[in-house]
């Protein structure tokens, strides 16, 4: 895979904190800083989701290869179009704050298909470390 933040970024935080639901990692760049496509594939979702709270992923893109589903969240600007195929390494979108409750962040995640359409029903993320 290629780093999503070629800019550069701090890493935030990994998967699931104690008490909390957190299916992803937090890159820490500066706003507006570019993002790119950690692998190529189809635009299956370009959307904006905050709760009653005004919490979310506000801007968020879902690509997919076929084989994994990656996820891109709190961005402030999105570069793509539903169902357009990007490459890897595309620029898609920028950093932003977009739906979250504090820093300026790229929000991450990495899917096996099979797991994503169990999200929510004890489907799980690949870590970090392990994204192909």
């Amino acid at each position: 895979f290629v780093n999503p933040l070629p800019g550069g970024y701090d890493y935030v935080r990994g998967v699931k904190l104690i008490g909390e639901q957190h299916h992803g990692h937090d890159l820490s760049a500066p706003r507006g800083q570019s993002i790119h496509a950690i692998r190529g594939g189809t635009v299956l979702k370009k959307a904006y989701q905050v709760n009653s709270k005004g919490k979310g992923w506000g801007n968020y893109l879902i690509i997919s290869d076929g084989k994994y589903v990656w996820l891109y969240a709190h961005m402030k600007d999105r570069f793509v179009a539903e169902k357009q195929v990007v490459p890897q390494n595309y620029r898609i979108g920028t950093v932003g704050d977009t739906g979250a409750k504090g820093s300026v962040h790229l929000h991450v995640e990495c899917w096996k298909i099979s797991e994503w359409n169990r999200k929510g029903k004890g489907g799980k993320p690949i870590p970090k470390q392990l994204w192909p």
